[in-house]
């Protein structure tokens, strides 16, 4: 029987590597309109718009990719859908990229610093 740990998350082709902290949230987009009798009419656009809050901690090198990914307007998150038990495509954006280096970490030999990442993904 496959686990989580069987289906890694992919930032476009890149297979990236697990978070310490992955908290995925839905977001429910919904327009309100005002009837001409008044009354509040909602109209909902989508129930599953995902947000994920992230960190990782990684060398130098990982913290340079995921400093790239937040540079970019949008790209493709795969991840797998725990509904659906399969793969699944969504077009995203990081924001609130924070990058912090652990103390003394740049003493380490090989690395140039071990990095606290964090930052948010919102689905487009």
């Amino acid at each position: 029987m496959a686990g989580l740990l069987d289906f890694p998350i992919y930032f476009n082709s890149t297979r990236i590597l697990r978070p310490v902290k992955w908290e995925e949230s839905s977001q429910v987009v919904e327009n309100i309109i005002v009837t001409e009798a008044g009354t509040d009419y909602t109209e909902v656009t989508r129930y599953d718009k995902l947000i994920v809050n992230a960190g990782f901690g990684v060398t130098d090198g990982w913290a340079q990719v995921f400093k790239q990914f937040s540079k970019y307007n949008t790209f493709t998150l795969k991840t797998y859908d725990i509904e659906t038990k399969a793969y699944k495509e969504r077009t995203v954006c990081i924001r609130n990229f924070t990058a912090s280096l652990r103390k003394d970490s740049e003493l380490l030999p090989a690395v140039n610093g071990v990095w606290d990442i964090s930052f948010q993904i919102k689905e487009l």
